[in-house]
């Protein structure tokens, strides 16, 4: 019933615009291309702008990805996909390694292991996947916060 109430589209868009600048101030600041949580377009980012869109369309739905389908725009939906990626990542790095990721200290079957997850051929392919999806996230984001 709280899920179904009607919203102010302009505030909810606004205050999420807000949280996501505070989050970044903090994280993103500091975040390597193996944090892919706190990136800015990183699982962090897309995963408040999927439950913004939840929110707005009063969807109970929970899986973020299942959240971005809620809108009818493309590149919405094209962030499914970069947190897919993103979350293979994340997943496999805790696998293979306790605490913060470092590269350094994980050896080559390590990253073997995270490349295969990935279906990328190198650490550098990898790197780049990272931050050309990230950034395109986080352009989609950003302009769907300032749209009105």
């Amino acid at each position: 019933a709280v899920l179904a109430l009607s919203r102010e589209h302009d505030v909810v868009m606004q205050d999420v615009a807000d949280m996501r600048a505070r989050l970044f101030s903090v994280k993103g600041k500091t975040a390597s291309v193996w944090n892919v949580k706190d990136l800015v377009g990183g699982i962090l980012d897309i995963e408040l702008v999927a439950q913004m869109l939840a929110l707005l369309s009063g969807s109970d739905v929970r899986d973020p990805r299942l959240q971005l389908t809620l809108s009818p725009d493309p590149n919405v939906r094209s962030l499914a996909r970069a947190h897919m990626l993103l979350c293979a990542v994340q997943q496999a790095q805790r696998l293979v390694m306790e605490g913060a990721f470092d590269p350094e200290r994980l050896g080559r079957d390590g990253m073997t292991f995270i490349l295969s997850v990935t279906k990328l051929e190198s650490e550098e392919a990898l790197q780049a996947a990272i931050w050309e999806c990230t950034g395109k996230a986080g352009a989609v984001i950003a302009r769907i916060l300032t749209s009105k």
